[in-house]
């Protein structure tokens, strides 16, 4: 015995087929768009009869809310030394395929000993898609990178790229560049990725990579 499945949209164009010869009969089937589709199953014996179409019509919603887990390598200015850092958060769509919202938060931990110490950080950014890639802005703070130096509020933008996405599991590159106000000789961190590596001037310019899951 065969089983053949077909689906269409609302159009009748047919999205996706697939036939199974093994019982119990099954498709498991991840749809990338929301809307409504049709699914038809027919079956044929092994004398060559055939079913009755049978007809199901569903409704597709798209997930909206997704759980993070960021990483990265950081610099802190003037340090000479590496953190690595890990966040979590939750990412929102607003407006799917062009709009998220996203908060998360984490630490960094200090690999070189004094004065440099470990770092909480924390964002808050909304990100507008252009297919794969897509921009971002929002707020920062982090905690003293080292003991002479206060906490930060930070202005944020990023540039990222969708490594893959199946709508149940997301993967992402981003570059994060920071902005605030520091002391001298104590100005932010930085991706070990970067090539930029100016001269502490009061004004932090920092630049992350983290993979998004």
């Amino acid at each position: 015995m065969k089983a053949y499945f077909e689906i269409k949209d609302p159009e009748g164009n047919v999205v996706d087929t697939y036939s199974d010869t093994s019982k119990p009969f099954a498709w498991e089937k991840i749809f990338e768009k929301p809307g409504f589709y049709t699914i038809t199953a027919v079956v044929t014996d092994d004398f060559g009869a055939i079913s009755q179409p049978v007809n199901i019509e569903i409704e597709v919603t798209q997930k909206k809310m997704f759980f993070l887990a960021e990483t990265g390598p950081f610099l802190a200015r003037g340090s000479h030394g590496p953190y690595a850092g890990a966040r979590l958060g939750i990412l929102y769509k607003l407006i799917p395929d062009t709009l998220d919202f996203v908060v998360s938060g984490g630490g960094s931990l200090a690999l070189k000993g004094e004065p440099w110490t470990s770092f909480f950080m924390a964002n808050v950014l909304m990100n507008v898609h252009t297919g794969p890639v897509f921009f971002g802005a929002g707020a920062g703070f982090t905690t003293k990178v080292k003991e002479s130096r206060e906490a930060d509020a930070e202005i944020i933008g990023n540039v990222g790229f969708d490594l893959f996405n199946n709508y149940i599991l997301a993967g992402q590159l981003i570059f994060e560049t920071v902005h605030h106000q520091a002391a001298p000789l104590a100005c932010g961190r930085s991706n070990l990725l970067s090539s930029n590596c100016e001269e502490c001037r009061g004004e932090d310019k920092t630049n992350r990579a983290q993979n998004t899951f």
